[in-house]
């Protein structure tokens, strides 16, 4: 017992060490797994759907068009016919422009510099019109369709990014036009069952890879709408020109087309 207590006494009452303690040094941080892990999955989606699209043709230049082939898939009371054409049914339709009547149809909007200068002179003459619009225009100026809306016009797509569909398979074409939907539905909660294809032009120009994708639209319950006079204003070929080519002969009806955007190509 004697030994024990002392071995105790001589263990507690031992010196205690005088250094001074150093703080430790300056370690590296490592990144935290909580974060490091969902950043390279986001990193791993960013480059899975840039490759996606650009294997899809997604980010396809604007001004891509399809060469044109046979329209023999095309019916001839289509190709013949008036500028809407009705594809929701058993059997396609062409319908066209009640006489003594102009259509005038603008593509390409909403503009900020060209179409309030459109409004004001459809207002004065009160005159209604025809947009269609696209989703990325729509998106960047939705007060100018709100303005478009409140003016008594019609509203009607004209794709979200404005490629070229023939060049879309089932599930793109799909997207552009629910992208469009959503940009249309953001901006004045409106959905419009009428569209024009990027680029189309008069019937006639219907082919057997546009046809596919006005079958398509149909299916989904769109009229697409065609023109029968092209102003072909975006090539600046001055104002009375553009209203010569707009205006039909004698009571014929007529559509005519217009863009709204600065170098666009309807």
């Amino acid at each position: 017992m004697t030994r024990l207590l002392a071995g105790r006494r001589s263990t507690s009452t031992a010196p205690r060490s005088t250094a001074p303690r150093t703080s430790p040094g300056p370690t590296s941080r490592r990144p935290r797994p909580h974060i490091v892990v969902p950043s390279l999955v986001l990193l791993a989606l960013v480059c899975v759907l840039m490759l996606g699209g650009y294997v899809r043709g997604d980010y396809a230049a604007d001004h891509r068009t399809h060469p044109l082939v046979a329209d023999g898939d095309v019916p001839r009371s289509v190709l013949n016919g008036g500028p809407i054409v009705d594809t929701t049914g058993e059997q396609p339709h062409a319908h066209a422009t009640p006489d003594r009547t102009i259509v005038l149809t603008f593509d390409d909007g909403p503009d900020p510099t060209w179409t309030p200068k459109v409004l004001d002179v459809l207002r004065e003459h009160r005159v209604p019109g025809t947009f269609f619009v696209t989703g990325t225009q729509t998106s960047r100026h939705p007060g100018l369709v709100e303005d478009m809306v409140e003016g008594g016009h019609e509203i009607g797509l004209h794709t979200f990014g404005h490629p070229d569909l023939a060049y879309k398979d089932a599930a793109g074409i799909d997207r552009e036009m629910a992208q469009g939907q959503l940009a249309l539905a953001g901006a004045a909660g409106i959905h419009s069952s009428l569209f024009r294809p990027p680029y189309s032009s008069k019937n006639e120009a219907l082919d057997n890879a546009s046809w596919p994708v006005v079958e398509r639209l149909g299916e989904q319950g769109y009229l697409v709408a065609f023109i029968d006079r092209d102003t072909e204003d975006w090539k600046r070929p001055g104002a009375e020109k553009i209203v010569d080519a707009a205006v039909p002969e004698g009571d014929d009806g007529r559509s005519s087309c217009c863009t709204t955007r600065s170098g666009a190509s309807s």
